[in-house]
């Protein structure tokens, strides 16, 4: 399989607490590896977590961004093994290992991508991505197109910046919603975008207006950050009533530069972790998430690991969302 790379259970470790038995397990002594070179099977009845690595910078270099993105999921990996684990044999995590993008040749890599996204999904599991630049966008939702072609797959994305610039002069991490829009509309398939934590100044003015012409619906940062709950609560809710699917999809430079520095393009006066988990509840909560990414960790530009361990935090956020969401439904 061209652009992948197996996963290595060599990356999943941490201290051991086993003396204290089950109860003091960790992520690394629980995660299972998956070959995506090889067909996936997954037992029924259980609920299946899977993370897939974009070793990818080539989209956040086109957008003349700062690059390091390429080893955000080795670092998270390192991040994650040592979680507490808090769960029961009902969920089973997996590590598919990465896909890579070599010699600049970025949509090759997205191919690669999107066609693990449509295998995974077919195989019954909820991708759990992590970059990688914003481009990890395209691929991601294009999977699940390809795997669900039938169904109106909403797209909520938590990001300061719209990415809906025109791939005129190439793919980057700025055109991935507007690639999507034009895929769905070649498709005849409605574009039903919703992005969270939009700043002013992260924006031209043309991709304001190209937000309004494609019907996109937007909630700037600084309205969330001032008590936002019950106006955005019944926005998504109806956001997401009228999908079948959602893809759910976080930059973390959304988040204020003085909780996630390592990112490429750093906010001021950002989101703040609490907002972002609220709406992962709101959302993962609805039982329509059927996939999701964070995007832009960049480990060389990070201060004391602040953006990683934010990163798994989040990760940590969804997981457990997934979970309660599963034992309700299967209670």
């Amino acid at each position: 399989m061209e652009n992948y790379n197996k996963p290595q259970p060599r990356l999943w470790t941490g201290r051991d607490d086993s003396f204290e038995g089950e109860g003091g397990k960790r992520w690394h002594q629980t995660i299972n590896m998956l070959d995506l070179s090889q067909p996936v099977k997954l037992n029924g009845g259980q609920l299946h977590l899977v993370f897939l690595g974009f070793a990818c910078d080539e989209g956040v270099k086109r957008n003349q961004g700062r690059t390091g993105a390429k080893e955000g999921p080795l670092s998270a990996r390192k991040a994650l093994a040592n979680l507490p684990w808090h769960f029961d044999n009902d969920l089973q995590l997996w590590d598919a290992g990465d896909i890579v993008e070599m010699n600049g040749e970025l949509e090759k890599a997205q191919e690669a991508l999107s066609h693990a996204v449509q295998q995974l999904i077919k195989a019954g599991a909820i991708p759990l991505l992590i970059g990688g630049g914003h481009e990890i966008a395209f691929a991601h939702y294009r999977g699940i197109h390809r795997a669900m072609p039938h169904q109106k797959i909403g797209i909520v994305n938590i990001d300061a910046h719209f990415d809906l610039r025109k791939p005129d002069r190439g793919v980057s991490s700025g055109t991935p919603f507007y690639q999507i829009a034009e895929m769905l509309e070649a498709d005849d398939h409605p574009f039903q975008y919703y992005c969270l934590g939009i700043q002013e100044t992260g924006n031209t003015k043309i991709l304001f207006d190209r937000a309004r012409k494609l019907d996109t619906k937007w909630m700037k940062a600084s309205e969330i950050k001032n008590g936002f709950k019950e106006n955005l609560e019944e926005q998504l809710n109806r956001f997401v009533a009228a999908c079948d699917g959602i893809y759910l999809t976080t930059c973390l430079d959304v988040f204020d530069a003085s909780v996630a520095p390592g990112v490429s393009a750093p906010a001021t006066d950002g989101l703040l972790p609490a907002q972002v988990k609220w709406i992962y509840g709101q959302l993962i909560s609805s039982g329509r998430v059927l996939a999701s990414d964070l995007a832009e960790l960049n480990p060389s530009l990070d201060i004391d690991h602040r953006t990683t361990r934010l990163a798994a935090q989040l990760i940590f956020e969804q997981v457990k969302l997934y979970f309660y969401s599963f034992k309700s439904v299967n209670s």
